[in-house]
């Protein structure tokens, strides 16, 4: 599925390009357009550590959005860009019909060594008599008021798409002193920093230092910190001076730093505001945090003064972003919510310059758990899929299923081997729970308790409690969990969700939730849905509903653009010679979608050929989106049809407007058998508008669509002779898949 339209991506500090950059001149990128009409361009700076000023000769643009977040629109004739940072901005074909340059140079506050090239690509109207382009006059390369003017005129577009009100309330506050530090220089080693030292970027006086022993994830998830990394990184520096008084440049007591594997480790869903001050060495710092977007409450020039700088904070409409410049010799504000449990880094465009923020805690915390129901085959994943596709049967059954990969004591290679969850009594946890399965639904309850599902593939639901979830291979199910019953130990069990009753793994998997301090006792085991349990797994599917207003919630689109009714199931293709296959009639199974089985192209990966536009013989754009034959989809009197259960196989596409509202109708078949099958759509949530069982009926289904609070994801299930409708929005650029599991 791609979504297209009128949208570039411009990717700028990559390899040697363009005709100013010393190459041979016929390797420079030229981008048509049409007089008249409005493009998106969104450019990426993929450079190292140079931030870049962009201009395009005699245009203007419109900057829209920045780091995936909406800003108000803000007319500009240059921007500049840091490494890791994208902008998306509309350009109009406004100029006479010709040729013009646009071109990318460095922004180099310091003055040091720095790459002085510049990089050019070719704008050229359709139908202009071949001229020599325009070159547009960049900034200096030090231009300091340029760079500062375009970061500190941007605003957020509020109440536009995910936007959410700047919170008010700090809980935590850090002073980040941020910049170039020096260490003793390493045996044997000439260093190139002053004094004979060795330069190291710095944060508060700490150089970061990546652990060699365990990754930081794992310690903490695992709860095995020591010797890996402390929690004590330093909220303020270790001395307050004048930090941007050039004199101090070379004050060995100042610049010397240490190198650790320090973090700070905050509340979850805590808020904070962290003021970044550069410090000697006059060099603006592009910062990054990675796992989160923040505010961008201010930004100025010398040493940043508490008093004062509050007072020109933007609490209503701040620039959101997830890498922001530090201006030479300056300061920067930021604030966001801890709300995304794991590590995060929070890194400058040099080595070294990082400290790490451990939201949530380890898995003694009392807030957050995690689970992750899987399966385990006691072969090569890959040996398994394999065989599948050379036999044309399904893949072979599962040894097992796991929680937090341990199959758990009901197997006998895992007897001693149970995932055990810790909780205290009275405490409310946030439990993550996730199907890493590759083909089974699965069934999943606690004994004794109820849990309260807050969210779906990461978008807010209305809460809603039961004692029983069903989810679908890789979905993800937020739910918070009460340790209300008398201390003792429970079982959590999960077992597969199979509506054809054909050959699947049938045994059950089980972790233990011990209590603190409870006496030694036998864990109750929960009765979980039988395995074709499909009333209580549609149930639980339908029951849920979005939390309007939630963080990222937008209404449902209205109007409908595109309409798609797409039967889904399984059917047959011919069996390749020399293979026995596994299907009726000696057929091969092969899923499919409108009769279409897809196949991947093996010349040129989809993407590349959409970007580079080489689509002759890599795909096609006809995807159907009807079925070629109506019939009795969900009627088992159809099973084994040979005319309705032969499929072809393909590489069709369909194209979809950029922005526009997409509807598709997914209908499950009874050609093989009735099966529940998941539905996942790579790059987009989607609203769930019903569900029901038999043949949709275009007349009656709308008239029970939910069009005021429909759940929201990116996988959701269709019911076992049944379908499900989703609408969306096309408008994320590129091309995703759209597939069944």
């Amino acid at each position: 599925m791609a979504a297209g339209g009128r949208v570039f991506v411009v990717v700028m500090g990559g390899d040697c390009s363009g005709d100013g950059s010393g190459s041979d001149g016929g390797g420079t990128y030229k981008l048509k357009v049409v007089q008249g009409k409005t493009y998106l361009l969104r450019i990426i700076n993929v450079a190292l550590y140079s931030e870049l000023f962009f201009k395009i000769a005699n245009h203007t643009m419109t900057v829209v959005a920045v780091d995936a977040c909406y800003t108000n629109p803000m007319v500009t004739n240059v921007i500049v860009i840091s490494p890791g940072q994208t902008i998306d901005v509309l350009l109009t074909a406004d100029q006479p019909l010709a040729s013009y340059y646009m071109a990318a140079h460095c922004y180099d506050s310091l003055g040091d060594a720095y790459d002085e090239t510049t990089t050019t690509v070719i704008i050229t109207y359709e139908n202009a008599t071949p001229s020599t382009p325009l070159m547009p006059n960049l900034p200096a390369a030090s231009d300091t008021s340029a760079a500062f003017k375009f970061y500190s005129s941007l605003t957020s577009l509020v109440n536009g798409p995910h936007w959410a009100p700047v919170p008010l309330k700090i809980d935590e506050e850090m002073f980040l002193t941020e910049g170039l530090g020096m260490v003793p220089c390493g045996a044997n080693n000439t260093c190139g920093a002053p004094l004979g030292l060795q330069f190291a970027a710095s944060m508060n006086n700490e150089s970061f230092e990546l652990p060699t022993k365990l990754s930081m994830l794992e310690a903490s998830y695992y709860n095995l910190t020591a010797g890996i990394y402390t929690t004590d990184f330093p909220k303020y520096p270790s001395v307050v001076f004048d930090y941007t008084n050039i004199s101090n440049n070379l004050n060995k007591a100042l610049v010397m730093t240490s190198r650790s594997t320090k973090v700070t480790k905050l509340k979850y869903n805590s808020t904070v505001e962290i003021v970044f001050q550069n410090t000697v060495g006059e060099q603006s710092h592009p910062i990054h945090l990675h796992g989160y977007n923040f505010y961008v409450l201010a930004q100025g020039f010398g040493n940043y003064n508490p008093i004062t700088g509050p007072k020109v904070f933007n609490l209503v409409n701040p620039l959101k972003r997830n890498t922001v410049g530090v201006p030479v010799a300056g300061w920067t504000v930021i604030r966001f919510t801890a709300n995304n449990p794991g590590g995060g880094g929070g890194g400058g465009n040099d080595n070294g310059k990082m400290f790490v923020v451990v939201v949530g805690g380890d898995c003694s915390d009392d807030s957050s758990g995690r689970g992750s129901g899987g399966e385990w085959w006691n072969a090569n994943i890959i040996d398994v899929e394999n065989q599948a596709l050379a036999d044309g049967h399904g893949p072979n059954v599962s040894d097992a299923f796991t929680i937090n990969g341990w199959p758990g004591d009901l197997y006998n290679c895992s007897s001693t081997g149970t995932y055990k969850l810790k909780v205290v009594q009275g405490v409310t946890y946030l439990l993550r729970i996730i199907n890493v399965a590759l083909n089974n639904e699965l069934f999943f309850k606690i004994a004794n308790h109820t849990m309260t599902v807050v969210a779906v593939d990461a978008c807010y639901t209305n809460p809603m409690v039961t004692d029983v979830i069903v989810i679908t291979p890789g979905q993800t199910i937020d739910v918070l969990l009460t340790a209300n019953q008398p201390p003792a130990s429970y079982y959590m069990a999960a077992h597969a969700y199979d509506s054809l009753g054909a050959n699947f793994d049938k045994t059950t998997t089980r972790g233990i939730i011990t209590y603190g301090n409870a006496a030694s006792s036998t864990a109750p085991m929960p009765t979980l849905p039988a395995f074709n349990d499909t009333p209580m797994a549609f149930k639980l599917y339908s029951s849920l509903t979005s939390l309007v207003n939630g963080p990222h919630w937008a209404p449902v689109p209205l109007k409908v653009d595109n309409y798609m009714f797409v039967t889904e199931g399984l059917s047959v293709v011919p069996c390749e010679a020399n293979n026995t296959c596994g299907a009726p009639f000696g057929l091969a199974f092969a899923a499919s979608m409108n009769n279409e089985s897809f196949e991947l192209p093996t010349k040129l990966s989809m993407l590349e050929a959409f970007y580079y536009n080489l689509t002759a013989g890599i795909y096609t754009a006809d995807f159907p989106s009807y079925p070629p034959v109506a019939f009795d989809y969900t009627s088992l009197s159809n099973k084994l049809n040979a005319t309705l259960m032969m499929t072809s196989r393909s590489t069709r596409v369909t194209k979809l407007k950029f922005n526009s509202t997409v509807q598709i109708v997914f209908q499950n078949t009874a050609l093989l058998g009735q099966q529940s099958h998941p539905i996942h759509l790579h790059g987009f949530n989607f609203y769930v508008l019903a569900q029901g069982f038999g043949n949709y009926d275009a007349v009656t289904g709308p008239e029970i669509f939910n069009l005021i609070n429909p759940q929201r994801r990116n996988t959701v299930g269709v019911p076992v002779g049944g379908w499900t409708a989703i609408r969306f929005t096309a408008n994320n650029p590129g091309m995703f898949s759209l597939l069944y599991l």
